[in-house]
């Protein structure tokens, strides 16, 4: 995801092209020790980019590119987040891309701060 109005280099392919600074990004990867569960490290978008629409397209993004490697390699998706209120907006917005609330780990992250795990199915059956 771009902002239009900040370019930083040119393109190497098309010199008159520019390329601009990343508003978001995403990383995922196969969850050790598991059958074809995948986990969504983080997902990221820059503060005054929030709420546009960016955090939605890269997650969609993920899923797209795990669905397209098949239930063979990829079933699940995962994602973690913690229980305080800082991550509120965080909690509301993975159900609203098919993930429910699948466990909560108290104390994982200090004494008032629980691990809240999401899931969601990369298959057609839930």
């Amino acid at each position: 995801m771009a902002d239009n109005d900040t370019p930083t280099y040119e393109s190497p392919r098309n010199p008159n092209m520019l390329r601009r600074r990343p508003q978001g990004a995403a990383y995922y990867a196969p969850e050790t020790f598991s059958d074809r569960v995948w986990n969504l490290y983080f997902i990221s978008v820059t503060p005054g980019r929030q709420g546009g629409g960016i955090g939605g397209a890269l997650l969609n993004h993920v899923d797209n590119e795990l669905r397209q490697r098949g239930p063979s390699n990829a079933q699940v998706l995962i994602v973690e987040t913690s229980s305080t209120n800082q991550y509120t907006r965080t909690r509301k917005f993975y159900p609203k891309y098919g993930f429910v609330e699948e466990a909560r780990i108290r104390r994982f992250y200090g004494p008032n701060d629980h691990k809240v795990v999401f899931w969601k199915s990369l298959t057609t059956d839930r």
